[in-house]
């Protein structure tokens, strides 16, 4: 079984913000975010809540109201673009406008096919530019939470 992953991704017009900044985000919504993880385990059968779809198509064929989808989005936390997380759940992702950094919760460490770094910032200065191979770096923030970058070439 894969690590169960809740996941909040934040962007700017200018690029990614600092890990110092998402990690402030983080503390500052902490319950929010755990509240939404749990809602989302409850509902086995959901997939993905997003601004104008969901799967399944039409969630209370699952018993899940509407009102409980309008509760998964965490406006106040900056999450706009919803969560997703399929089939056992191994992995849930919250998303602010789909970027690839974020905050994760993992039942375990990454897998060894991962990079888990002491600065992800520092990483990706080093990495980027012309960096060209898909990769997923970590940061470990604390207890199951991390930092996250997950680029696709």
């Amino acid at each position: 079984m894969g690590a169960l992953a809740l996941t909040l991704s934040v962007t700017g017009c200018g690029g990614h913000p600092s890990s110092a900044s998402m990690i402030q985000q983080f503390h500052q919504h902490r319950k929010e975010f755990e509240e939404t993880l749990q809602m989302f385990l409850i509902d086995k059968q959901l997939g993905r809540v997003a601004p104008h779809f969901t799967r399944p198509d039409d969630p209370s064929k699952i018993g899940v109201s509407s009102e409980r989808i309008a509760r998964m989005f965490l406006r106040s936390a900056g999450v706009t673009d919803g969560i997703e997380g399929y089939a056992r759940k191994d992995e849930i992702c919250l998303s602010i406008s789909g970027s690839a950094k974020g905050i994760t919760w993992r039942t375990r460490p990454p897998e060894s096919t991962k990079v888990l770094v002491d600065n992800l910032d520092a990483y990706l200065m080093k990495m980027f530019p012309g960096h060209h191979n898909s990769f997923t770096a970590y940061q470990r923030v604390e207890g199951n939470w991390y930092l996250y970058y997950d680029y696709e070439d």
